[in-house]
């Protein structure tokens, strides 16, 4: 049937096959399967006509419809195609903006000014999508993709990597054989899998049935087909001009044919353009300038005619296809406007698009609107420009900040009064965006600027801009030239800890650490913003330096407590300071306090990059403790947030997931992992990568690929030889190397490894720490006193948070007992180890456990397969969300995932536990021993 609509809405030559691919990705879509449609092909070949197709069919078909256009003249208009199509359609519409779609709203006047980052305006816009689909089918319909603005460019990335499970129909037509605004985000929309039409050159028969001719003749029509090449478009166009010079379908008008060429056919619109006189001609003109869906009113009055003339012009243009009927005014197709654009000499293009912007700006439209024209504009000098382009940034910085550079770039050519300014604010741009050349304009607004709170500003946003891409050092020296200028006393304060912060990452700047380390010595009871921030940089150097742990917690819990992260937001890279200082000191309800406050400010916020950063943290945490499920769920989802942009946080996260899948013994999952996130290369020396070598480590020696993990723990220790006394807590390899080195059968560097850490982690003063030192320290011993090392780190962990370790102890010992003969003794601990493996998840663990308790001539039971214990760990975060009365649009929204994800992971929760309903949910997560519905998702 929907083939059929679309057959009979279409009057499309030679593209039955195309319409039918079109009418089954509809009904896949109206069945609640996502469908991404690519069409591509050369200018004039159809693309457009097979979108208009298919958007008549949805709308026959009950879809909603969003459809826009990108414009070879609209590219810089940050979100310029995202407000094509959402704007009509939810205007009015504020329930559209419910949940974390309210992250868009401010781009639609709805809600306050956009906060958040990018990343957040993304996640909105997908929102608000999401809720659009929720009444009925959807389908977005973008022509002429390759000249949308990177910003939507993005946003239809974002939409097309989570289409599965969604009503939702993205229908994509790209030209080949033209420059795009992003090579890259364009060739990473093509490359998700979906349905891809590349329309053919129509056949001899094909162009016959588009020449409009009396008579036909074989040669006549060849010659036809061999000048367009087969292009719809170029036949039509040929139609035309046959039919103005009265060419007989004969072998003579076939000759004639040949003679006028591909050029000819195109130059004819100009031709016709010219027949009808100078106001018709300027009306087109104006139109071309214009762009898109521009208003009869603004076309005549920039063409210089009257309404009632524009109107009759319109009509004329109409009659000798090039325009399309109706208002607004718009070409027949871009090869039209391209023609009549460029027929234009480049001076009066200028000067056009000039009066252009100003007349909008009479009219009150947006900045956004006007700068667009601005940017074809000449410089002048003129400073309602640069403040019209400046206007233009600030309201498209937070969601596409490489438009907002572009605008400020135009304005720096005007030039402007107040260059610093303007400059400040283009490296910042260009900064968030990510180009290089933002440090550059920083350094220049810093050079320029005489005034000292200015430079101050200056210089801290020039640090973020070389911190980001790794330039340490040169964002020390910009913290210390801003340092310079302070006069207040508590804003020093917090620039002396981002100092500390940033030099604690360059292998050499320990002279800089230490001297301004200095300036946190005094009095700190936490009153101020400064006196938080350096709480929070004192607590990670005190770590950094082998502690105390109390110490430790006493600084970070009294950042945290004093309100660090309500002030500086979980954006803020100290506060990572104080969440990784307050993890590893045993604090668990600070900690979980804290990481908890993270995450929701984050959630609250709309902020996928703290989410990231929380999250990544709080998988850390979690793992420490042995809470492997929600480990694992933490690290997934942090890692899914920063995949979008690869942010070095995922690192962290990865380390975390990968420790998890180690006590899995899902080694293969690991390999996957490394592999996407290029764990199998080098990996270079920085504070979360080293994260990510230690983690490798870790599963090379479970892997049995024992000297590779050697290699890799050692180095971390050559890396880590920068700080002496180094906390054990964070990165243990002396241990683990240890382990390493004695199954390769050096006992000897293995003993002395595992004798230094056991002094560093008694100065540390966890019992988790001394525990695993205690460990090492046993097995590489061996004998009578190794038992009575591993019996100590037994009994030290059974008093200490880390549920997994303590396991593991117990085998550890329950395996020395057996190979010295002492089964009885043996048994006791290795049940007693199996047990708690079990209840945590760690199934290598527990098969060692298995394994052992056999050769020690016991039998064990089998891990359960069914209830609880089946479920991973996200299906356990969405159950109990679920089971505590959210719905599934909230829960999806919190944990910054699809909704076709929440629904699956309650669909197999379900399955695995034999239940249907979500009374039934809550009450099989009621008798989960030891956990409680209202901990934190």
């Amino acid at each position: 049937m929907l083939c059929a609509t679309l057959i009979s809405v279409s009057s499309l030559v030679e593209r039955e096959g195309e319409l039918a691919t079109i009418a089954a990705r509809l009904a896949a879509v109206a069945q609640g399967q996502g469908q991404l449609l690519w069409l591509e092909g050369a200018a004039g070949i159809g693309k457009s006509a097979l979108l208009d197709a298919a958007v008549a069919a949805a709308h026959e078909s009950g879809f909603s419809v969003l459809s826009a256009r990108g414009g070879e003249w609209e590219r810089e208009f940050g979100h310029g195609v995202v407000r094509q199509l959402f704007e009509r359609l939810v205007a009015g519409r504020d329930e559209l903006f419910a949940g974390s779609a309210a992250l868009a709203g401010p781009m639609f006047g709805v809600g306050g000014p956009a906060s958040g980052d990018e990343q957040s305006i993304l996640h909105g816009l997908y929102w608000l999508t999401s809720n659009l689909a929720a009444s009925g089918p959807l389908a977005i319909v973008v022509d002429d993709v390759h000249w949308v603005d990177p910003a939507s460019l993005r946003f239809l990335l974002y939409v097309a990597r989570r289409l599965h499970g969604m009503p939702i129909l993205l229908a994509l037509a790209n030209r080949t054989g033209e420059a795009a605004t992003d090579t890259e985000v364009l060739a990473a929309i093509r490359d998700q899998s979906g349905t891809r039409i590349a329309p053919a050159p129509l056949t001899v028969r094909g162009v016959q049935g588009l020449i409009e001719v009396t008579e036909t003749d074989d040669e006549f029509v060849k010659a036809c087909h061999e000048v367009t090449g087969g292009n719809p478009f170029l036949v039509r166009e040929l139609s035309v001009v046959i039919a103005e010079r009265g060419l007989a379908a004969h072998p003579a008008g076939a000759e004639q044919v040949r003679q006028l060429g591909p050029q000819s056919v195109s130059a004819a619109v100009l031709r016709r353009l010219e027949l009808l006189g100078s106001g018709p001609r300027r009306l087109a003109q104006s139109v071309a300038v214009l762009g898109q869906d521009a208003a009869l009113r603004h076309a005549a009055e920039l063409a210089g005619i009257s309404p009632a003339d524009a109107a009759l012009g319109a009509d004329a243009l109409v009659r000798i296809q090039v325009f399309r009927p109706g208002v607004p005014l718009d070409f027949v197709h871009p090869i039209v406007r391209r023609a009549v654009y460029e027929g234009m000499p480049s001076g009066a293009r200028a000067l056009a698009h000039r009066a252009a912007a100003a007349m909008l700006l009479r009219e009150g439209l947006g900045a956004g609107s006007v700068a667009t024209h601005l940017m074809a504009s000449e410089p002048a000098g003129d400073q309602v420009v640069v403040e019209t382009l400046r206007e233009a940034a600030r309201q498209t910085s937070v969601g596409a900040p490489d438009a907002a550079a572009a605008y400020l770039r135009r304005a720096l050519a005007e030039p402007p009064q107040h260059r610093v300014a303007v400059l400040r604010e283009l490296g910042r741009a260009e900064v968030s965006s990510g180009q290089p050349e933002g440090v550059i304009h920083l350094k220049e607004a810093l050079r320029v600027t005489e005034e000292p709170a200015e430079r101050v500003g200056i210089a801290r946003e020039l640090a973020l801009g070389l911190v980001l891409p790794g330039r340490y050092a040169e964002a020390i020296d910009a913290l210390e030239t801003a340092l310079d200028h302070v006069t207040d006393a508590d804003l020093a304060l917090q620039l002396s800890a981002e100092i500390v912060t940033v030099s604690r990452l360059v292998p050499d700047a320990r002279e800089t650490t230490d001297r301004h380390l200095r300036a946190l010595q005094g009095p700190l009871p936490g009153d101020s913003p400064g006196e938080r921030v350096a709480l929070a940089s004192l607590a990670m150097q005190t770590l950094v330096d082998g502690g105390p742990a109390g110490r430790v917690a006493e600084l970070a819990t009294r950042a945290v407590r004093g309100g660090l992260i309500a002030e500086q937001t979980s954006d803020y890279h100290v506060v990572y300071d104080a969440l990784g200082a307050l993890w590893p000191t045993e604090s668990v309800n600070a900690t979980a306090e804290a990481l908890g406050e993270a995450v929701a400010d984050a959630r609250r916020r709309g902020s996928v990059l703290a989410f990231a950063r929380a999250s990544s943290f709080r998988a850390q945490f979690r793992f420490s403790l042995g809470d492997l499920d929600e480990a694992e769920s933490d690290a997934l989802l942090a890692l899914d947030a920063a995949a979008e942009r690869r942010w070095p946080i995922g690192f962290i996260a990865l380390s975390a997931l990968l420790d998890v899948l180690v006590e899995r013994g899902r080694y293969d999952d690991a390999e996957t992992q490394l592999e996407l996130w290029g764990g199998h290369d080098d990996i270079p020396h920085t504070f979360m990568m080293d994260f990510l070598l230690a983690a490798r480590g870790r599963l090379r020696l479970a892997q049995r690929r024992t000297q590779e993990a050697v290699d890799d723990l050692l180095e971390l220790g050559r890396r880590e030889s920068v700080w002496p006394g180094r906390c054990p807590a964070v990165f243990a390899y002396r241990s683990q190397a240890a382990l390493g080195l004695l199954a390769l059968g050096d006992r000897d560097e293995a003993r002395r490894l595992a004798a230094e850490e056991v002094p560093l982690a008694r100065r540390w003063g966890t019992r988790s720490a001394i525990g695993i030192s205690l460990r090492a320290a046993g097995l590489t011993a061996g004998g009578d006193l190794g038992l009575d090392l591993l019996a100590d780190a037994e009994r030290t962990l059974a008093d200490s948070p880390a549920r997994l370790e303590h396991a593991r102890s117990a085998v550890e010992l329950g395996s020395a007992l057996r190979r010295a003969g002492r089964r009885t003794d043996a048994r006791l601990w290795l049940a007693k180890g199996l047990d708690q493996a079990s209840l945590l998840g760690a199934t290598a663990l527990a098969a060692r456990a298995r394994d052992e308790l056999v050769a020690a001539g016991a039998r064990p039971q089998r891990d359960r397969t069914h209830g609880l214990p089946a479920l991973t760990p996200s299906e356990l975060r969405v159950a109990r969300m679920a089971a505590s009365g959210l719905k599934n649009p909230e829960i999806a929204q919190a944990l910054f995932v699809t909704l076709r994800n929440v629904e699956l992971h309650l669909t197999h929760t379900y399955q695995k536990l034999g239940i249907s309903s979500r009374d039934e949910l809550r009450a099989s997560l009621a008798s989960l021993s030891g956990q409680s519905l209202r901990s934190a998702p």
